[in-house]
């Protein structure tokens, strides 16, 4: 039941974190990255949490929120510190005790209204959108898909967990550029990505050096 604070733009650590956190028995709680540091300071305080993942590009975003909050978490480690920790650690965990109703996840709003506002998601909530999603948007079995919405957005529309049950591939994208989409395109061999109407335009209007050939 104890939260983890996630400050992390996407990539296999991210991924790895949900999964390992769900059999740990912790909640997720992956918030915007482009956010003020009072909203830092908020989500720190509001989520209690007891845990706080970073990017290593956040660190001096994350001291400074630090410096004024009452609670502090009692564990803090940058993604680096997290995947040394996978390379080198084999944790046998039991599978944590969880009801349909039991929380899995939070998020919270960007904040552009007031303070950040949180959103509580419990396992089978997110069951079913994993498994309609595959239906409404008729996904394919072994899809290889690039993650271009950040993970803390809507949790990524339950992705994370949709790949693996169709035995597909996520492929993660940090920056998000008309070059980057076009190379994962070519070389990792994307065939399924999603991304708002501005991701769209951004490839459509890319130009001659940012584009690649591909079947």
């Amino acid at each position: 039941g104890e939260r983890v604070l996630m400050v992390v733009k996407d990539c296999p650590e991210f991924i790895y974190a949900f999964f390992g956190a769900i059999k740990a028995g912790v909640v997720p709680v992956p918030v915007n990255t482009m956010v003020r540091v009072a909203d830092y300071q908020y989500l720190i305080e509001d989520s209690g949490c007891a845990a706080l993942i970073h990017s290593p590009e956040f660190r001096d975003l994350v001291t400074k929120s630090l410096t004024a909050v009452a609670h502090k978490p009692s564990k803090i480690l940058t993604t680096e510190e997290l995947s040394a920790q996978m390379a080198t650690e084999s944790p046998q965990l039991a599978p944590a005790p969880a009801t349909a109703d039991t929380v899995c996840f939070w998020l919270y709003s960007s904040g552009s209204t007031g303070n950040p506002k949180g959103v509580v998601y419990h396992h089978r909530g997110a069951y079913l959108m994993t498994m309609g999603t595959v239906v409404s948007w008729r996904m394919v079995m072994r899809p290889v898909f690039m993650q271009i919405v950040p993970l803390f957005h809507c949790n990524g529309w339950n992705h994370t967990w949709m790949m693996p049950l169709l035995g597909g591939t996520l492929v993660c994208c940090r920056d998000i550029t008309a070059a980057a989409i076009y190379d994962a395109i070519a070389d990792e061999g994307v065939t399924h990505f999603g991304g708002a109407p501005i991701v769209l335009n951004m490839m459509v209007n890319a130009t001659e050096a940012e584009r690649r050939a591909f079947d």
